[in-house]
Order: C-alpha cells, then structure tokens, then sequence
C-alpha cells in the first residue's frame, strides 16, 4: 500500500510497484528538530497551560515554571537549545502568551539567525521574531485576531506585524 499524502508521502519514488513510499525526515527549519517531535513539545506546551485543550489557533497563558517543566519533561528527544527556539518561535508568534517566561535578551540574540552559538541544523529566530519578543519584553501585548493575524498593542498606537 502507497501512501499518497500526509507527512509519510515522498513523491520522488518512481516505482510504482512499491508497497511502501520511504519517508523523507520532515524538520522544523528554525529548530531543527524532527517535525514529529515538534509537534509533541508543542502539545505539551498547550497541556502545560491553563487550558489544556486549547485549540492550537488559540493563544495560551503559561507561566516560566509551565514552560521550563515542558521544555525539561522532552530533554531526551530534543536539545534544550532547540527547544527553547521552538518555544521562542510560538512566543513570536502569539500562540503563547506569558509574562515570565520570555528569554532574555542576550539569550535571544544566540538564538537569532547568523548567530555562531546556533545548535546545528538550526537556522534560529528571525529578525522580526526576535524583535517581537524585544517588544514583549517592553510592555507590549501580542494577541491572535479573529482572522488569524498577528496584532502588537502599545499603549499609544497599534499595528500589525
């Protein structure tokens, strides 16, 4: 049996009497971690929170503790430098709402893409990412519109990123 599509599905396979399409290894590009070990941290993530069951279009609160549980509970699968870009990549990205939880700023800039602290097969934080969690950092809020967009908030004007 072929699997046609899914995470499983490698369109390079060119026979065609193959009973099983061999799987290309899917990697987050940011973290460098294994798309399926991910998406386990990313549950944990939302497991850790106030909502356990939160939908994963839904902003969550965790607090540091929640978080650093998350993070160390998936030690042996993933190096704690990639997850913490992982994490820092759903902060950036308003799915993860906290306020003490955020990485300090020399711990964002070695986890910014061109950084020589990056672990290997990471390409790190985006320039914007790292400023929207800078700007977290100032007092700003991030929250999810209803279409899916991603809003900063300050005291005296709004914009969206």
């Amino acid at each position: 049996m072929k699997l046609e599509e899914g995470a499983l599905y490698d369109s390079s396979t060119v026979d065609g009497s193959a009973e099983w399409a061999s799987s290309r290894m899917r990697v987050d590009v940011q973290s460098g971690v294994l798309a399926a070990d991910l998406y386990e941290l990313r549950r944990r993530f939302r497991a850790a929170g106030a909502d356990p069951l939160a939908q994963p279009d839904a902003q969550i609160y965790c607090t540091n503790a929640q978080l650093t549980r998350a993070v160390r509970g998936f030690r042996n699968c993933i190096p704690h430098r990639k997850a913490l870009i992982a994490l820092s990549v759903e902060i950036a990205a308003g799915r993860i709402a906290t306020d003490d939880g955020i990485l300090p700023a020399a711990e964002v800039r070695h986890m910014t893409h061109g950084s020589s602290r990056l672990p290997r097969d990471s390409f790190g934080l985006t320039v914007v990412q790292a400023e929207v969690i800078e700007g977290l950092r100032a007092g700003h809020r991030v929250w999810l519109g209803c279409s899916a967009s991603i809003q900063v908030s300050t005291r005296t004007d709004s914009c969206r990123v």
